[in-house]
């Protein structure tokens, strides 16, 4: 990748990745610093990082995601007081309880993307990206109350079929 190859990417998903890392970050500088943190490690992998992989997009999406979360962590970290951590220590979760959850949360991330247009995207976008249901009205050309009653009965769906794989939340 060169130079001329991130500049263009960062025209192109400068927006996308700030709506995604100021969904989860409040604070203006720890989005700038999030935002930036995405370009950067593109940077740092352009030896092995190909701009014009048609999974590009979802790339750049996950690594704000991370970023974004990452930067939270930090946070939490450094206002953490130091014998929360050692509770949290004492506490780890068993391996079998690891992979138990590793396996829940591929049947969730199954049912949610199985759901029919708009209800996935519409419950990808509130509860993954954090947005609001004004914010998502508007990206998706709808109206808030049809967002709100797509989101219920996306739900309500959801909660059905993972009843159905003996998933209890």
């Amino acid at each position: 990748m060169t130079e001329a190859d991130l500049a263009a990417l960062m025209r192109q998903y400068e927006a996308l990745v700030w709506t995604v890392v100021s969904g989860i970050l409040r604070s203006r500088r720890d989005c700038e610093e999030a935002s930036a943190d995405v370009f950067i490690t593109l940077w740092n992998n352009r030896e092995t990082f190909d701009p014009d992989d048609p999974g590009v997009k979802s790339y750049i999406i996950t690594l704000a995601r991370r970023r974004a979360i990452d930067r939270l962590r930090a946070e939490a970290r450094h206002n953490a007081d130091p014998l929360d951590e050692l509770d949290g220590a004492l506490s780890a979760e068993s391996p079998e309880s690891e992979v138990s959850d590793r396996l829940n949360a591929q049947i969730i991330a199954g049912v949610i993307t199985s759901l029919p247009p708009p209800d996935a995207e519409i419950f990808t976008r509130r509860y993954y990206y954090s947005q609001p249901v004004k914010q998502i009205a508007a990206a998706m050309g709808l109206k808030p109350s049809y967002v709100k009653s797509r989101l219920e009965r996306a739900k309500e769906e959801i909660r059905r079929r993972l009843l159905a794989n003996n998933i209890i939340l």
